[in-house]
């Protein structure tokens, strides 16, 4: 799944804890309906059909392309550590 059906599907990853769900900073979707309608959902525009995008996209349309807010990065950046043990072989990983 890509951004696409991350956000589609309310966006929860690791960075939620700090920034919200992924669902909750779109502000504007581009979707194609089934009649082949292709509509832009915002703030201003077609205001349901963007609530209903942030949460079960793919049942309404194909969104083509979605709009985010960001936030500022924190000075110390971000970045993920795994660390497996040196004793385990790549069998039990």
């Amino acid at each position: 799944m890509g951004t696409g059906g991350h956000t589609s599907f309310g966006g929860f990853g690791p960075f939620s804890r700090v920034g919200g769900l992924l669902a909750d900073r779109v502000v504007a979707a581009e979707v194609v309906l089934a009649n082949g309608t292709t509509l832009t959902a915002s703030q201003s525009q077609h205001t349901d059909l963007l609530w209903v995008l942030r949460g079960a996209g793919a049942s309404y349309g194909i969104v083509t392309s979605w709009t985010f807010s960001t936030l500022l990065a924190p000075e110390s950046g971000i970045y993920w550590k795994i660390t497996f043990p040196d004793n385990i072989s790549k069998a039990q990983y």
